[in-house]
């Protein structure tokens, strides 16, 4: 293959497209093989770009080449002589192709596609081989310019001035990928588009203009390359040319010329052929008009954000709204008019009704939508949510899809029914005065509307799906207003219920949604009954969407108390229609209606728990093995299993026996789990051992074995020099499989220190895994501490569990304890446990750490960094830590000591004072929190329907309680800095299941502290006195006063 020639090539192409097996084989390794020699992809320009290679009526060999070269360009434009592979940059929606890495572009080849692919755009032998070549400019374009194609834009200039159609067309071709290069740049990096935009925009601009009365084909999509490009440069921000008042004012008038010229009528006839509606909306009419207001949309959104838009904004916005908002506003309703009559395209109704909603962030503009108030309430809302042919379509012959899109034709943020709930939802509860508690004027009236619309008989089902979509979405907008309830409710009676029992699966789709939408307004206990009998019916219901929707929407209506009482003893077969249905179609959110359910009866699950997790596990490795993308509906699905069987062991956790069984169907699951090919499955395969482990209270070889795993995944092979350095594929999921090494330790006993896997026991691997841990999170993150923070939670869980037991590792603990805190982490976190398992070294064994600390001469560092920290303490887990280390210095022979301690020993309680005030108040706000969430989401699960007055009463005590006692004083030292923020906290104890039961939290630190101090008072009263003695009497009142709430507070945590 050392000569190839044009020939060869051509017979290549040629065969590609042949239906001989064989010849398309040799044809393929032929064109994979070349693409490594120099000349390919100069080969392939030359044939895409001359019509003469392709034979009549044969196959497309231009097109062929051009396949080629794009795929060429964009996969291995990036890829560097010296060998360096690239992959997509940030400019690229997709990921490269694995298959096609590691080959490397000449650079005559390059040089060859830079100096001819604009003019091979003029040239093109056909519209399908323009596109492709408009993506290979597009890609030169983004790892060229603007430094390494500095002819390019002087090519696009001669080709748009040159005056013939077949240059101007490429040359716009050209400059619309040019200018999409730079559409989400900003500030230095923009600058060249900015002097793109100057260069040639006007020239463009008035040639947008001279045409803009052509009809002609031809002009029509000269039209919409011109529009779209100039969309794409002020997409993301508006351009510094269209920054100044004339030019805004000419572009505004150019995208308004556009959306507003008539389409000639065969473009406009309505039609129920999905076939017909493809074809209109990529239409050049169409597509024109959608350029047009997709540019006016992009355009407000900027000048009217959220917060204010930019100062040099401010003063487009001041025209906008002098000049064109009145006008905007009228085409927008314009567009919604004719939608009602006549046919237009998708994403120009969207956009229209996007421009109607968008005015509530301008005062000025709702003004004038608000005069049409009546008309988007009454006359818009219900036609813009009907069905299209398309969803008609998809629902019949392709129900399975049509399902897993259900919450996209909802809610996607793509479509126009979505945009179209959003207006709705703002203008039916619009309220001039936000504060004003009364009903909104237009949400009674448009319930009204809805029962009245529902009352007429029609053969056009739409209407009444689009009500009850309607309805669903304001349920949340309904419920603060009680004089609604009762309406509401007669509304789901009347007009909702008899849908479940109808034969329109449409509506009885619907009906399902709704009623999952609106459990709180069942309040009538008939109708509770009927509807859940009715939607458990549904389940086994032979339509896809249906009984999805039942599966979706059952576990919501359970929660009222009647449901409980009428499913509760057919719980059986209710899980068995779950379990059917999801082999049917993935679909998370049905696996997660089965989680819910399992949760409401999950003291009747048992007897069928083994069986059902079978189910899942089956389900899920059928899913895994499947290679699905890991954001499709499958591996969504795949998670919701796992989760699934979580929800399941939590339910059956005293059944020990179960749950040893369960461990042998799961295990090979787990495994699966902690390849790289499972890795989108890890965070809820992960909490699976963990109920294992922590329930059975016991680790068996499997589990053992597990554990070895889980650290090899996590810190890779020491023997592989990248592994050894940067840890393995699992390093970030560290956080996460902490619970289970924990329950590992604790629940290990002997094992932990004899069980071995190739001569290493569990203790031996964590130790040495430790420190490594440490090593990795510095090579890899220099200033992260999460996954170290991990690693003194290891360290501190051994301490804990096993004292007396690791005498040998104790001063090696100490020495990286302290080597930690010598590096001066910045994360206040990351200190705070390196102290906390500092503290538990006393808890192990005070004499043997003050020994550690005297022998390698760091007693002063280590004790006065820990001694002064005390303020920086303010959670209840770090406060009980410290609490209990201070009880066993105090507890222990403090003749022993360290000198500095010795001579600091009155200081002590000082520091105590300041601790349990802390802790009590950390503790007091902690209850707070459970509390009112305990009560808001009871509230939200019962759906109104539970009585709350226990949680109030609870709450009524805290707020006595603090009320009359005040806020204890903070006493003494100063308080540290602020803590890492809730966000940094939640990285630093990441773990979506926290399983682990700490000795030290068996009792209550304070009351141990206080039990501590009895015991010393009685056997060595000398030293108490010197603790005690010089506390002022201020201290003293603190201190009992803290011992009294904390009494309190314990009391209300057993309530």
């Amino acid at each position: 293959m050392e000569n190839i020639t044009l020939e060869n090539y051509l017979e290549a192409l040629a065969n590609t497209g042949c239906s001989d097996n064989e010849k398309l084989r040799q044809a393929s390794e032929f064109i994979e093989s070349a693409k490594e020699k120099a000349g390919f992809c100069e080969a392939m320009m030359k044939i895409a770009s001359n019509p003469e290679y392709n034979q009549e009526g044969g196959f497309d060999v231009n097109l062929a080449a051009a396949i080629q070269l794009k795929n060429m360009a964009q996969y291995h434009w990036m890829n560097s002589q010296d060998g360096q592979l690239g992959g997509f940059n940030d400019f690229d929606d997709e990921e490269p192709v694995e298959e096609t890495k590691g080959v490397i572009i000449s650079q005559e080849d390059k040089e060859f596609v830079k100096t001819n692919i604009i003019q091979a755009c003029a040239h093109a032998p056909s519209f399908a081989v323009l596109a492709l070549f408009e993506e290979i400019v597009l890609v030169v374009a983004k790892f060229e310019m603007p430094d390494r194609w500095p002819n390019a834009m002087t090519e696009i200039t001669d080709l748009i001035q040159h005056g013939e159609e077949g240059k101007v067309f490429g040359g716009l071709t050209a400059l619309k990928q040019v200018v999409k290069r730079f559409e989400f740049e900003f500030k230095q990096n923009r600058v060249p588009l900015d002097e793109i935009v100057d260069t040639l925009f006007p020239t463009i601009e008035n040639m947008l203009v001279n045409l803009m009365d052509n009809m002609g084909e031809s002009a029509m999509k000269a039209k919409n390359i011109i529009m779209n490009t100039l969309y794409l440069a002020n997409n993301a921000k508006i351009c510094k040319r269209y920054r100044d008042s004339d030019n805004f004012n000419s572009l505004m008038s150019v995208a308004f010329k556009g959306l507003t010229q008539e389409i000639p009528e065969e473009f406009t006839t309505p039609t129920e052929s999905t076939d017909i509606i493809d074809k209109l909306n990529k239409n050049d009419f169409w597509m024109l008009k959608k350029k047009c207001i997709t540019l006016l949309n992009r355009v407000m959104i900027q000048l009217f954000k959220e917060n204010e838009a930019e100062d040099d904004l401010k003063a487009l916005s001041k025209i906008f709204l002098e000049n064109h908002s009145k006008e905007l506003i009228d085409i927008a309703f314009l567009i919604l008019d004719l939608s009602l009559t006549k046919f237009v395209a998708s994403e120009v109704v969207s956009c229209a009704v996007r421009i109607i909603n968008r005015t509530d962030k301008a005062p000025n503009l709702l003004a004038i939508v608000l005069e049409r108030h009546e008309d988007i309430v009454f006359k818009y809302s219900i036609p813009l949510l009907y069905l299209s042919p398309h969803d008609i379509e998809e629902f019949t012959e392709n129900p399975v899809s049509y399902t897993r899109g259900l919450y996209s034709l909802t809610i996607s943020s793509l479509s126009a029914r979505s945009y179209a709930i959003d207006m709705i939802n703002y203008f039916v509860t619009y309220k001039e005065n936000e504060k004003d508690e009364s009903v909104p004027p237009y949400l009674e009236k448009f319930l009204t509307h809805c029962v009245e619309t529902m009352s007429q008989p029609s053969e056009d089902f739409r209407i009444k799906e689009s009500i009850m979509l309607a309805i669903g979405h304001l349920a949340p907008h309904i419920l603060p207003y009680e004089s609604l309830h009762a309406g509401v409710e007669n509304i789901l009676k009347d007009h909702i219920f008899p849908e479940l029992q109808g034969e329109n699966d449409f509506l009885k789709a619907r009906a399902l949604w709704v009623y999952g939408e609106m459990p709180i307004f069942v309040k009538d206990s008939h109708h509770a009954v009927e509807a859940v009998s009715n939607t458990y019916k549904c389940l086994l219901d032979e339509c896809i969407p249906v009984k999805v929707l039942a599966g979706t929407s059952l576990h919501k209506l359970s929660k009222i108390k009647e449901a409980r009482e009428i499913l509760e003893p057919g719980i059986d077969k209710i899980i068995e229609a779950y379990l059917k249905i999801m082999q049917e179609i993935d679909q998370d959110e049905l696996v997660n209606g089965l989680e819910e359910i399992i949760n409401l009866f999950d003291d009747k699950v048992a007897p069928f728990a083994f069986e059902l997790i079978q189910e899942l596990n089956n389900k899920f490795i059928k899913i895994a093995e499947s290679n699905a993308d890991s954001l499709s509906d499958a591996t969504l699905a795949g998670n919701a299993c796992l989760s699934a069987i979580c929800r399941i062991l939590s339910a059956v956790s005293k059944d020990k026996d179960l749950l040893c069984r369960i461990e042998e169907i799961i295990y090979p699951s787990i495994l699966l789990c902690l390849t790289e090919e499972g890795l989108d499955f890890i965070d809820d395969c992960l909490d699976i051992p963990v109920l294992v482990v922590y329930h059975r209270k016991l680790i068996s070889e499997k589990m053992w074995d597990l554990y070895f795993k889980k650290f090899r995944m996590a810190l890779g092979d020491e023997n592989d020099e990248e592994e050894c350095e940067n840890g393995g594929i699992g390093f970030e999921f560290v956080p996460v499989m902490m619970s289970f090494f924990q329950n590992c330790v604790s629940f290990g006993g002997e094992s932990f220190f004899n069980y071995q896997i190739e001569g290493v026991t569990p203790f031996q691997l964590m130790v040495k895994s430790i420190r490594r841990i440490i090593t990795i999170e510095r090579n890899v993150f220099s200033d992260v501490y999460s996954t170290s923070v991990c690693a003194m939670k290891l360290m501190g869980t051994i301490l804990e569990n096993h004292i007396g037991k690791i005498d040998e590792v104790l001063p090696d603990f100490i020495k990286l304890l302290h080597s930690e805190l010598e590096a001066n982490p910045t994360s206040k976190i990351y200190r705070s446990s390196i102290l906390q398992t500092f503290s538990i070294c006393f808890v192990y064994d005070t004499s043997l750490t003050y020994k550690c600390l005297e022998e390698q001469h760091i007693s002063d560092p280590m004790l006065k960094f820990f001694f002064s920290s005390m303020g920086s303490f303010t959670k209840t887990y770090e406060i009980r830590r410290v609490l209990y280390g201070i009880a066993s210095i105090i507890s222990s022979d403090l003749t022993k000591a360290p000198e500095l301690l010795k001579s600091e020993t009155s200081a002590i309680m000082n520091v105590v004072v300041v601790l349990i005030n802390a802790y009590v108040n950390a503790k007091e706000k902690e209850i707070k929190q459970e509390l009112t969430e305990a009560s808001q989401m009871k509230v939200i699960e019962s759906q109104g329907l539970e009585e709350v007055d226990d949680v109030k009463e609870i709450l009524t005590k805290l707020k006595e309680i603090k009320q009359n006692e005040g806020k204890l004083m903070d006493f003494g030292l100063d308080v540290g800095e602020d803590d890492d923020d809730e966000a940094d906290e939640l990285i630093f104890t990441a773990g979506d299941l926290e399983l682990y039961d700490s000795p030290l939290e068996k009792v209550d630190a304070p009351i141990y502290f206080k039990n501590i101090m009895s015991e010393l008072q009685t056997m060595n009263p000398d030293l108490y006195n010197t603790l005690t003695g010089f506390l002022s009497k201020e201290q003293n009142d603190i201190l009992a006063k803290s011992f009294e709430k904390n009494e309190m507070l314990l009391n209300i945590e057993k309530e």
